[in-house]
């Protein structure tokens, strides 16, 4: 399994207000496995990532303002789907899903719950009414007081869907190019305040690519989506 250092550079340092000297890089963490999850926040003030803890665990980090700091939460056994945003009212928070089975390779997570955790608070707490019954919900993202996720059903197809982060209505999204392939689907979610950035992965034989495809979306909250970039796999 390849190695990978995590490092944010000088520039980067800089830009986002970080302590001590901008005249170099800084490492914020190392002998990471090349599937580690990155993230940062919509603020550009913190980087949260998973790192493992030697025992088939994986810990959630934080580095922000200069500090990298181990998340009080309960370790997964599996790295973090985490990506940082709001909770509508100026709060920086972490979400991220926990799921009872370990996904292998490109199959679609199943058995999960998405969670918020409150920085400022440091408290961590299950996002109310999703992830019940046989619905599999991840990829969770949140910003200006909504939450966006993938969901499926049963081990169905994957479906987007956006609503209030605390309850609400569902409302589903577009979403990508579909298939019977049961990998295809989200492999990254980040919400903004005007809209849903999507990449996506079709894969296996889809009506006129051989391979399917990568594309990166632009769903809009207001109804509409964009196809930024599609790439052929044959």
């Amino acid at each position: 399994m390849p190695r990978i250092r995590l490092v944010i550079c000088a520039a980067v340092i800089a830009s986002l207000g970080g302590a001590g000297s901008a005249s170099a890089d800084q490492t914020l963490a190392t002998g990471l496995s090349g599937n580690v999850k990155v993230s940062t926040s919509q603020r550009g003030t913190s980087i949260a990532w998973s790192a493992p803890t030697g025992a088939g665990r994986w810990k959630l980090m934080l580095w922000r303002n200069g500090v990298t700091s181990d998340v009080p939460v309960p370790t997964s056994n599996m790295p973090f789907d985490v990506d940082l945003g709001d909770d509508g009212h100026g709060h920086l928070i972490a979400t991220y899903s926990r799921c009872s089975r370990v996904t292998v390779g490109l199959a679609r997570p199943r058995g999960c719950d998405p969670y918020r955790y409150d920085v400022t608070a440091a408290r961590e707490r299950r996002i109310p009414g999703l992830g019940y019954g046989s619905n599999s919900d991840y990829l969770p993202t949140a910003s200006g007081g909504r939450i966006a996720f993938a969901r499926s059903v049963g081990g169905g197809h994957a479906d987007l869907y956006v609503r209030g982060l605390t309850s609400g209505t569902l409302r589903r999204q577009p979403g990508g190019l579909m298939n019977s392939d049961r990998r295809t689907g989200p492999r990254r979610l980040d919400l903004g305040l005007r809209g849903l950035a999507i990449a996506w992965a079709t894969l296996g034989a889809t009506p006129g690519y051989d391979y399917g495809a990568q594309e990166a979306r632009y769903d809009l909250l207001k109804g509409g989506h964009r196809l930024l970039a599609r790439y052929a796999q044959g």
